[in-house]
Parts: C-alpha cells; structure tokens; sequence
C-alpha cells in the first residue's frame, strides 16, 4: 500500500495479494470448502457452511466502505491481478468494514489450512490496519475466541488495545496510532485499487464483519 491509499500488488509468502473482485466469488467459495471445521469455527465462532452471503457480497462489491483483500497462489491474470487462471486458486480473505457509527472498522481475516503458519495473515492484517489508518479511522474492531490472545500481540504494535468479554468471545478494540499522512488518505475504489475509506462515511448495511482468523 502506498501513500495514496492503494495497494500495489505483491508477493508475499508465495502469493499474491490484491484487492477481491465479484470474479472471486468461486474461488472464495471452494476455499471455503477446503477449510477445516476447526478454522471455520476460529473465523466465525460457529459451525457456519459458508460465508454469509451479504458479507461476502460486500467485500467483492469493491465499495470504499468495505475492502477485501485475497490472497492468490499462481498466477492471477489481468494487469492488477483481478481474476484468476487455470494455475491458481485463493487462499485467504481479508477484510475491513466501516462500521455504521463511521467511527470505527472491523477486521477479518481467513487463512486456509495448508497456508497457515507462513505469515500470510500477518501480512493481510498490517494492509488492513495501514488501509483503516489511510482513512483517518481511528480505531479497529475484531472479535476473538477467548484463547486467540496471540490475535492481541498482532494488533498492539498498532495502537492501545481494549477488550470487551462476552461469553466465550473477547470483542478488541484497537486505538490506532497515525501512520500516515492525511493529505494523501483519498484515492479511488476501484476494483484493482484501494480507495480510502474516507470516500464514503456511510456504510452499505449488509452487516458485521466477521472475527480475525489466521
């Protein structure tokens, strides 16, 4: 990610990263199916058998509200990496949602099995926190199980965290500490790019995010 709020498309950890487009949608769903019941319930603290339909609707819509960013093993065709080709297939999903105070974003991160443990969601975690940061939003919600506290050591380096218990669940709230310089916050939402969220205050109402899981 760059100063103006767009993510150049890189590797890392053998893949590739760039912003998700509706072309995902396929992808995504197999990856899915390829996690293990074990990781779904870590992303989403239940037996779930897909992505919610509104989330996963959203974060393909290329909307400045919601960002989602994948992570593509292969080849990924196009100029920006939008699509895929026959030698790749999706690995991961990130994701960051305004919430409708406006105030505040919250993350989420899926990482399937076999790529898990090579710092992939690290990586997708610091694009999303530099991504909210470029968007002057200045603080980040994920929900956690209560024994992921190695999700609190990710999101410290970032700002002062707070947590908020629920049965089973740690709801953290992360104060972020300014990375970068507002004046070059904005930028478009087109698919192959990553506009600020400052374009748009208002968030589209397809629902929350979901918990942080690497």
């Amino acid at each position: 990610m760059t100063a103006t709020g767009r993510l150049e498309a890189g590797l890392i950890a053998g893949v590739r990263v760039r912003r998700a487009c509706a072309d995902d949608r396929a992808a995504l769903e197999a990856m899915f199916l390829r996690c293990t019941p074990a990781t779904i319930y870590r992303r989403f603290h239940g037996p779930v058998k897909a992505f919610p339909a509104s989330y996963l609707t959203e974060a393909l819509a290329g909307v400045p509200v919601h960002l989602g960013l994948v992570a593509v093993s292969g080849s990924a065709s196009g100029p920006a990496g939008g699509g895929l080709d026959g030698g790749a297939r999706v690995v991961a999903l990130a994701s960051c949602r305004l919430t409708d105070s406006s105030s505040a974003a919250e993350l989420g991160v899926l990482v399937e099995d076999g790529w898990q443990g090579r710092g992939i969601g690290r990586e997708l975690l610091r694009l999303l926190v530099e991504y909210a940061d470029g968007g002057q939003i200045p603080e980040l919600h994920a929900q956690v199980l209560i024994e992921q506290d190695w999700i609190l050591g990710m999101l410290r380096p970032y700002g002062q965290c707070s947590s908020v218990f629920r049965p089973g669940v740690r709801e953290v709230r992360v104060q972020l500490r300014p990375r970068v310089d507002p004046s070059h916050a904005a930028g478009s939402a087109g698919c192959s790019g990553l506009g600020g969220l400052v374009v748009s205050r208002r968030a589209s109402g397809t629902g929350r995010n979901d918990p942080v899981n690497e």
